[in-house]
């Protein structure tokens, strides 16, 4: 049994060094890092009780790929999921704050990925994340709504969108309003 744990550990070192900037310089190794990073992210967030919901919504987001890889999966028109749009959803779940509640998962007919989250009939907000860095969102909070461009670049949740999602589930809250 000691053998194995020390083959689990050295495996998990080698995979986190995955985890820093690359250096790969061909298609092959570039395969081969994604590859890498998604077996650690994997085995870092298979237990529930270490990663949480996420793991079940990013479960959720690889059906959403499966199910929508084709144009006009939706029955009509709709393209099929980008595959950029999903990459960004993903890391933008894997950096979202624990203390706030996750979002339903959903396509746009455009290829987005759509993240909602509905506090109540009256009370949601919408993101849509697709290829670029701009992302719409809407939001309806009693009688007050509104729309904005956030920007995500793969990095660092917008805090204007964390601070309406905040204010989105707080009761006390007043309406969402635009920075």
């Amino acid at each position: 049994m000691p053998r194995t744990s020390s083959i689990l550990i050295g495996a998990t070192a080698c995979l986190a060094s995955y985890g820093g900037s690359s250096s790969a310089t061909s298609a092959e190794a570039e395969v081969l890092e994604r590859d890498a990073r998604r077996a650690y992210s994997r085995a870092i967030e298979s237990s529930e009780a270490l990663f949480g919901a996420k793991r079940a919504l990013l479960d959720d987001l690889d059906r959403l790929r499966e199910e929508a890889q084709c144009p006009g999966w939706d029955g009509g028109n709709a393209e099929p999921i980008s595959e950029l749009a999903s990459a960004r959803a993903e890391a933008f779940l894997r950096e979202f704050p624990d203390d706030l509640p996750l979002p339903d998962l959903g396509v746009d007919p455009d290829g987005a990925v759509a993240l909602d989250w509905i506090a109540s009939r009256y009370r949601r907000l919408s993101l849509s994340l697709g290829d670029g860095p701009r992302c719409a969102c809407a939001w309806i909070d009693g009688a007050s709504c509104g729309h904005a461009i956030e920007f995500y670049e793969g990095r660092g949740i917008p805090r204007r969108l964390v601070e309406n999602l905040r204010a989105l589930y707080d009761d006390a809250a007043s309406a969402l309003r635009p920075a």
